[in-house]
């Protein structure tokens, strides 16, 4: 009986794929000990961050007249200066409503926290239940 230490090497067309697959699970692994969901949140929260520092400096470039609005070259505006305009108003008016909502919305929670304060204030001074 012909005992062997080691099993006979793989066939040598399927080297590249084992040698692939070995470097493939390595790299699994030591994404996993740094934590991929992680890396990919803080790859994507850069990303939004950098994408609105852009747009914000587009549109103040837009604004000043130092550039042709990127709306007006195919990224949402039709072209027609007018309808731009109106569009650019109306989204606008609606930023208004809805920061005037919010602020109606903090004003009711704010009123409905007062009462409950209120409600625990006069529960305590009839000598509802004590705190310990």
């Amino acid at each position: 009986m012909h005992l062997h230490l080691f099993p006979p090497p793989p066939p040598l067309h399927l080297m590249p794929f084992l040698l692939t697959a070995a470097l493939a699970f390595a790299a699994g692994i030591l994404l996993m000990r740094r934590g991929v969901p992680r890396a990919i949140a803080e790859f994507g929260g850069r990303l939004s961050q950098r994408w609105a520092f852009w747009r914000r400096s587009c549109d103040r470039a837009c604004r000043d007249g130092r550039r042709a609005c990127f709306e007006s070259r195919g990224s949402g505006g039709l072209g027609n200066s007018a309808f731009d305009d109106y569009r650019r108003a109306t989204l606008r008016r609606l930023e208004d409503e809805a920061v005037e909502f919010r602020k109606f919305l903090y004003g009711l929670k704010r009123a409905a926290d007062a009462g409950e304060f209120d409600a625990f204030l006069k529960s305590r001074r009839e000598g509802g239940p004590q705190a310990s």
